[in-house]
């Protein structure tokens, strides 16, 4: 699993996804040229395919790759404006609700199959979702007690989808 965060200068860091195997990383800075906007970084052993850029703007030249990575493209960008939409209108606990729902799917790309255990710390959650530890503890405690989730060590298990999908909607 790569982690894509940010860090600010007072030393707060800030989970902006979680890739899973089989995501692509790294197109802003082929197709643009300039330097890479976040880190990446490995929470476990990973293996990477590095495409150099002459070989990506070649592969750019067939149209089935081309169509295939515009729509890789716009999967990512609906996942940020959903992203920024749960910021800016939805309460927390609806925003944790929802995180959760994409975690059980992938975070980024929603391609990977629909799964009950997420693997995922507390703490990475909460950067995730730019909130304290404290706060997402809460949050998953009410999510505990609605039935939806229940709690392991390093994951969630997620119980119930309809009762998770009635806290995303009801808060």
């Amino acid at each position: 699993m790569l982690k894509v965060s940010t860090l600010h200068p007072d030393g707060k860091e800030a989970i902006l996804a979680v890739l899973e195997a089989g995501n692509w990383f790294g197109a802003p800075s082929v197709i643009d040229g300039l330097p890479h906007a976040h880190d990446i970084s490995a929470s476990d052993d990973s293996e990477l395919l590095f495409v150099a850029h002459a070989s990506f703007h070649e592969l750019m030249r067939r149209n089935s790759f081309a169509l295939s990575f515009a729509r890789l493209q716009s999967m990512q960008a609906r996942a940020v404006f959903s992203m920024l939409e749960d910021a800016t209108l939805r309460s927390i606990r609806a925003r944790v609700a929802r995180r959760i729902k994409r975690l059980m799917h992938s975070d980024v790309t929603m391609s990977a199959p629909e799964r009950l255990v997420i693997p995922i710390t507390h703490d990475t959650l909460a950067m995730m979702l730019g909130v304290t530890r404290q706060t997402l503890a809460g949050e998953l405690k009410y999510l505990v007690a609605q039935g939806a989730i229940a709690l392991g060590y390093g994951r969630i298990n997620v119980v119930s989808v309809e009762r998770l999908e009635a806290v995303e909607r009801d808060c």
